[in-house]
């Protein structure tokens, strides 16, 4: 009986060569591509605490830039409330925002998650779906969605309610 582990048939090596080639290309554009949605931006540096935020999602057929770049653009900074929060005391503190509107008509409502993270620890979170216009517009409609959860995120982070 031969050795299923030998590669020694020259039949069967040039194509299990070809399938493992193809498969290493492809997890290569996958990571690249996610790698590209996903790089961090610093945003609210005027502020005192800069945050590092990662965007994530989809939207409808839009690229996942728009949808980054829609995010950073209507990207609401903490409060002073917030500011003096234990939220903030921590250190450098990461953003991740998902943005999740589902393809064609009939679907439901996307959904915007804001993470606020210190390390690997996730501090504070807010969920808010994304209103009906959504449905037919460019990712540029989320703005008052953003502003919904990430004010929601905030007021989670003030003094009354955070972990001491």
């Amino acid at each position: 009986m031969a050795n299923p582990f030998s590669f020694t048939n020259s039949v069967t090596e040039p194509r299990r060569l070809g399938v493992f080639s193809v498969g290493i290309a492809c997890l290569l554009l996958f990571q690249t591509h996610s790698a590209a949605a996903e790089s961090p931006t610093t945003v609210c540096r005027e502020s005192g605490s800069p945050l590092h935020l990662h965007v994530t999602g989809n939207f409808r057929d839009y690229p996942a830039s728009s949808v980054a770049e829609a995010v950073q653009n209507s990207f609401p900074c903490p409060n002073e409330e917030a500011l003096k929060s234990t939220c903030f005391s921590r250190g450098p503190l990461h953003l991740k925002a998902s943005v999740v509107q589902p393809r064609g008509q009939g679907q439901a409502n996307g959904h915007i998650a804001v993470t606020l993270f210190w390390e690997n620890e996730a501090i504070r979170s807010s969920r808010v779906s994304l209103s009906p216009f959504s449905n037919s517009q460019p990712p540029s409609v989320i703005k008052g969605d953003l502003a919904r959860a990430i004010k929601l995120l905030w007021s989670a982070c003030t003094t009354e309610t955070t972990d001491q």
